[in-house]
C-alpha cells in the first residue's frame, strides 16, 4: 500500500468521525475538533486523489479544506 493509499484511507476515517461525532452531539459543527478533523482528513484526500489523477474529488476535498481553514480563522479571531 501506497503513502497515497494511506493517506487517502487515513483522510476518509478522519472526516467520517467528524461527521459521526456531530451527529452523535459531541461535537458541533464549528468546534474546532471537527474543523480540524476535516481539515486534515480533506488534506489527506486530496493527496490521494491528486496522486490518482482523480481531479474532480480532489477539488472537491480542497474546497472541503478551504472551508474547514475559514472557520477554524474565523473561530479564532475576536469578536
Amino acid at each position: 500500500m501506497s503513502f497515497a493509499d494511506i493517506a487517502g484511507w487515513v483522510g476518509t476515517v478522519l472526516i467520517l468521525l467528524a461527521y459521526f461525532l456531530n451527529v452523535k452531539s459531541r461535537v458541533t459543527a464549528t468546534s474546532p475538533l471537527f474543523l480540524w478533523l476535516n481539515l486534515l482528513g480533506a488534506c489527506l484526500i486530496a493527496i490521494n486523489t491528486y496522486t490518482l489523477h482523480a481531479y474532480a474529488p480532489m477539488v472537491l476535498n480542497v474546497v472541503w479544506g478551504v472551508v474547514a481553514l475559514y472557520g477554524l480563522i474565523k473561530r479564532a479571531r475576536p469578536a
